[in-house]
């Protein structure tokens, strides 16, 4: 069964004109392993109190389907490194029902911690 897996990454002063092709790039090593697919992308904005949503867009969303979530996020932390996303970069995925992320800093993902964001549900299997 396919996993779901998003990356957020923050949006600086440059890094619009950047995001074609990194949605390229990221489409070419999912598909080149047949680990998955780039599934959608778009602009996240931030949370407010109260759960409003702020008037800006402070991250770029990747949503990725993989077929093998172990050796695909391993693939897509050296393949997103490679492409120089910038710090604070978050990726995102569910392991043993358990929503979880890495952040990129200092050209280093970070080991997965619990992860406060909003993320697809787990879908109950056909009875």
């Amino acid at each position: 069964m396919p996993s779901f897996v998003y990356v957020k990454i923050p949006l600086h002063p440059g890094q619009a004109e950047r995001l074609p092709a990194l949605h390229e790039d990221i489409e070419r090593v999912l598909s080149a392993d047949g680990l998955g697919e780039l599934i959608g992308w778009g602009r996240s904005l931030p949370s407010l109190p109260g759960g409003r949503s702020g008037p800006e867009a402070a991250h770029h969303r990747l949503d990725i389907e993989v077929a093998d979530q172990t050796r695909a996020l391993v693939v897509l932390r050296h393949a997103l490194a490679g492409l120089a996303v910038p710090d604070g970069t978050e990726l995102h995925f569910t392991q043993d029902g358990q929503a979880l992320q890495c952040l990129y800093e200092r050209e280093t993902w970070g080991s997965p911690m619990r992860s406060t964001a909003t993320s697809r549900p787990v879908r109950n299997p056909a009875r």
